[in-house]
This record gives structure tokens, C-alpha cells and sequence, in this order.
């Protein structure tokens, strides 16, 4: 079983039969992710067969990259209802895929920060950036606070909320402060949130765990003395 993500059909889950079949020439190229494939599907119902594939030139990613890439593919299997083009947004997912392979770590952030939102406005639960109550325009100088599918509004008591400045710069796809990148990760999370059914994704949690054992591995170790 694969999942593919295409331009005219959206996200689809196919039956890769015979492909990589043992003791026989294969069908096809080998099926990684991230590699942009010409396919042959066939079948009426939502599951299809994968009859052959034919992968296109691409330059594969490796260390945070791979992972940004991963991240990517589980908001589109998650988020996505299957059958449905999403041809803006498959664009969209093949130029982060792009800067991804050369981007630093800001870079990959503000690559990830630009596809969610899109992501969440071509699912139709898109980021209005005005204040919702009373409904005027955001102001710098001032702090709000988001409540996903309703939207900004002023902020009030303990609540951390966002500065008007940052969400203004979001706003216009301007990325150039660390704080405006750090308050786009913390809006789109608010805003996703509901749209995961109470199962967190497991991406960022999975590349944690990795990161902390690639570090006690990498630190030296020590002899004890009695």
C-alpha cells in the first residue's frame, strides 16, 4: 500500500502489486518518498492499483530536510480528503520540497510555516488576519489572541497571545524576524490542532526521540573513580 499525492487527483492510496515484486523484473522504479513520479493507476473505487511507475530527476533529502519532508507528507496524508485535487497545494508541496533541499534550519522553518498556511486555507479553514471581535483591522502596537475557526481577539488576561507586528508580518510573508517565524509556529499549531481529531502528529514527536539519541551517542564517555 502506497500514498501518492498528485496534482490532478489529490491524495490517493494505491495497491503497488507486482512493482517491487521478489524474483521478478520490476513494474516500475522503486517507490521512496519525496521523488516525483510519472504513475499508471487504475480501479473505480477510492483504493487503486499502481501499474507502473517511473520516477523523475530529483535530488533526495537527508538529515533535517528528510524529516521537514516527512512532517509535510503527514499533513497531507492526515488533512487531505483522498480523491480531491489540491493543485495549488501540490504546487505548493513541490517548492517546499525544493527549498528544502538546500535550505538551512530558518529557511526550512519559514518553508514549513508557508505550507501550513496554505495548507489550511486550501482545506477551507483558512487564517484571516483581522480581529474577529470586535472586527477591525490588526494593529502593531497591539497583543491578540487566537481562537482556531473563530479567529483574533484582543488580548486579554494570562494568555500569551501574538503581537500585532509578527502577525502583520505573516500576514505579508515576511519572515525576515526570528520572532515572527517562532509566533507562525505557535499560530498554525493552535490552528491545526483541531482539524487532528485529538491524535497529535507524530512526526515532530518521532524526530525528537532521534535527536535525543543522537546526542547521548555523540557525547564522550566518562570513567567513574571510587
Amino acid at each position: 500500500m502506497v500514498d501518492l499525492f498528485s496534482r490532478t487527483h489529490g491524495r490517493v492510496t494505491a495497491v503497488a502489486k507486482g512493482v517491487r515484486a521478489m524474483g521478478r523484473k520490476p513494474r516500475g522504479a522503486p517507490l521512496h518518498p519525496f521523488v516525483p513520479m510519472a504513475v499508471g493507476l487504475t480501479g473505480r473505487s477510492d483504493l487503486k492499483t499502481l501499474t507502473h511507475s517511473e520516477a523523475q530527476p530529483f535530488r533526495p533529502l537527508t538529515g533535517l530536510a528528510w524529516w521537514s519532508g516527512c512532517y509535510l507528507n503527514e499533513l497531507v496524508t492526515r488533512l487531505l480528503r483522498p480523491g480531491e485535487p489540491y493543485p495549488e497545494l501540490f504546487d505548493g508541496y513541490s517548492a517546499a520540497l525544493s527549498v528544502l533541499v538546500e535550505a538551512g534550519p530558518g529557511e526550512t522553518a519559514v518553508a514549513l510555516r508557508r505550507f501550513e498556511l496554505l495548507l489550511l486555507e486550501q482545506i477551507g479553514y483558512g487564517i484571516e488576519f483581522v480581529c474577529a471581535a470586535p472586527r477591525q483591522p490588526l494593529r502593531a502596537d497591539r497583543r491578540y489572541e487566537y481562537v482556531a475557526e473563530l479567529g483574533f481577539r484582543p488580548h486579554q488576561g494570562d494568555a500569551k497571545g501574538f503581537s500585532g507586528q509578527a502577525l502583520l508580518q505573516i500576514a505579508a510573508n515576511d519572515w525576515g524576524r526570528r520572532e515572527t517565524e517562532a509566533a507562525g509556529r505557535r499560530l498554525v499549531q493552535t490552528a491545526l490542532t483541531p482539524h487532528l481529531q485529538g491524535r497529535a502528529l507524530r512526526t515532530p514527536q518521532m524526530y525528537r526521540a532521534a535527536a535525543r539519541l543522537m546526542h547521548a551517542a555523540s557525547e564522550p564517555e566518562t570513567e567513574g573513580c571510587s
